[in-house]
C-alpha cells in the first residue's frame, strides 16, 4: 500500500493510521507528534508548538522581541508571514480577484485556496452522508470520526 501511494498518488502514508502527505518530512513530523509523543515545548512559557520551526518562530517573536518593521509606513509585524501579507496588500497594489464573487486577496495562493474551497467541486465524496472534500486523507478521517469505520478505496 505504501509503495502504491508513493508511486501512483505521489504521497507518503503513515503505517500507523490513515494520514497521507506529499512530503516525507511532514510524515516524519506527523509520526513524531501523533504517535511517538514528541512535543515541541517552549522552555520559557510552556507553549506547545506544532513543529520545530513554529517553536523557533514563537521564541524569536514572543520572547526575543523580533519584529518586522515596514520601511514604507509605520506598520510593524510580529511574524514574517504577516509582514509579507501587509506588504502585498498595502504597498504592491496587487489584488487577485475572484471571477465568481467579490473575494480579493493580495496573495495568489490565498485566491487559489478560496477558489478550491468555495467554488471548486470536491474530489472525494462520502458515500454515507453529504460530506465532500478535495483531500483523500480528510475523507478517511471523516469516515472514521463520524461513521466509525475505515474508508475502503478502489486501491485497497
Amino acid at each position: 500500500m505504501k509503495h502504491h501511494i508513493r508511486n501512483f498518488h505521489k504521497g507518503f502514508m503513515c503505517d500507523r493510521c490513515s494520514y497521507i502527505t506529499k512530503s516525507s518530512k511532514q510524515l516524519k513530523l506527523h509520526q513524531q507528534r501523533e504517535h511517538d509523543g514528541v512535543k515541541f515545548i517552549c522552555d520559557k512559557c510552556g507553549l506547545e508548538a506544532i513543529s520545530p520551526p513554529a517553536l523557533r518562530e514563537h521564541i524569536k517573536t514572543v520572547h526575543e522581541g523580533l519584529r518586522y518593521p515596514c520601511d514604507k509606513c509605520e506598520f510593524v509585524a510580529s511574524t514574517k508571514s504577516s509582514f509579507n501579507y501587509h506588504s502585498a496588500k498595502e504597498h504592491r497594489g496587487t489584488q487577485y480577484l475572484c471571477e465568481r464573487c467579490s473575494f480579493a486577496s493580495p496573495i495568489a495562493s490565498t485566491l487559489t485556496s478560496h477558489m478550491k474551497r468555495v467554488h471548486g467541486e470536491a474530489g472525494f465524496k462520502c458515500t454515507l452522508c453529504h460530506f465532500k472534500t478535495r483531500r483523500l486523507f480528510c475523507l478517511k478521517r471523516h469516515t472514521v470520526k463520524i461513521h466509525g469505520q475505515e474508508l475502503k478505496t478502489l486501491c485497497q
